[in-house]
């Protein structure tokens, strides 16, 4: 089965479960109009060009339309090579090419997002524990990243260090994301280099755990479960991110974390676990389109469960700075280690 075709001759049957098209009623980024625009190019149609591309970056990478596909088509698995080769061909729109510059330039990813060499705090100096925080934590809350640290010296019992200020600010995810293998694999590498040594590397981030070089651990996988009580405080509205939920479902830990913890009590969002909604950030879409990042993730907010909520969390920290971003007057939105942190007061 040639998944492209496949995926091109359905009547869109996933429409309902892409993030683009039901936050901004885009029709280009269901995956039958993108896997559309690929058959007809390769029919020579269609001519590629950097405006003609454009679909090929409307995938947020959630995987949400593989939940209802009757062929479990894994779009952004085709949708990889394919950037590839636009990139290669010079095919991309500009706001692309600024952000992988940046990114390769060991800056952040946009102005939104931070550098960690601004943090103060422990520095990782070639061996021990590191707590990678992500430039999304960075920009959105400095304090959280140093609450989160100290959380994490407390439960694991040894000193916990930040990047050294030299280390690239962003994990290099948009490189890969713009298609721009050959700087995502030297970033990958200068990256490997500046955390060598390293015992542990810790991170919140779901999108930047997958980045990081091999081994790299999510807050959920060592905080443990044993807590004693802190402060009961909620009901929060739990949101899963799209890398925990999908393929499977990873969900358990983090709402265990906070009823162990802060004794939280959670209110479920209608979309949850495997079939749980985009906030949009994934896929570097919330970079490459800013407003229609924020426009995603004010659709994920529309969830009755927010209105009855004090508090969104979630356990990535790129989810939460798109969420916090998309709706400053809501209920507040917190990365799950640091709504940990500040419960325990």
């Amino acid at each position: 089965m040639d998944p492209v075709r496949t995926c091109a001759l359905c009547p869109k049957l996933c429409r309902f479960a892409c993030p683009p098209a039901s936050a901004c009623g885009d029709e280009n980024a269901v995956p039958t109009s993108i896997a559309a625009w690929i058959v007809l190019r390769d029919a020579g149609t269609l001519t590629a060009d950097a405006a003609s591309t454009h679909p090929l970056y409307r995938c947020t990478g959630c995987l949400g339309c593989q939940v209802p596909c009757e062929f479990d088509i894994d779009v952004p698995a085709f949708l990889g090579p394919e950037r590839e080769r636009a990139w290669k061909a010079g095919h991309v729109a500009d706001r692309v090419r600024e952000v992988a510059d940046r990114v390769a330039a060991g800056e952040p990813p946009d102005e939104t997002a931070g550098h960690h060499r601004e943090l103060t705090g422990p520095r990782f100096a070639g061996q021990g524990i590191v707590y990678w925080p992500g430039c999304a934590l960075v920009g959105l809350d400095p304090g959280a990243v140093e609450r989160t640290r100290a959380l994490l010296e407390e439960r694991l019992e040894q000193p916990v260090g930040l990047p050294a200020e030299a280390t690239p600010a962003c994990c290099g995810d948009p490189l890969r994301a713009a298609g721009d293998r050959s700087r995502a694999t030297g970033h990958r590498a200068t990256l490997a280099q500046a955390l060598r040594g390293a015992s542990r590397v810790i991170t919140g981030c779901a999108c930047c755990l997958e980045a990081l070089p091999a081994g790299a651990q999510h807050v959920i996988d060592v905080l443990g479960f044993q807590w004693p009580a802190g402060d009961v405080r909620g009901p929060v509205a739990f949101h899963d991110p799209c890398h925990l939920a999908r393929p499977t479902d990873r969900g358990g830990a983090p709402r265990a974390l906070l009823a162990a913890s802060s004794g939280a009590s959670v209110e479920e969002f209608v979309d949850r676990g495997v079939e749980t909604g985009c906030c949009g950030a994934g896929d570097s879409f919330g970079l490459f389109f800013p407003e229609d990042g924020l426009a995603v993730a004010r659709f994920r907010l529309r969830d009755p469960a927010v209105e009855r909520s004090t508090a969104v969390v979630t356990a990535c920290s790129r989810c939460a700075a798109q969420l916090a971003r998309s709706q400053p007057a809501g209920p507040p939105v917190y990365d799950l280690a640091d709504y940990l942190a500040r419960s325990r007061g």
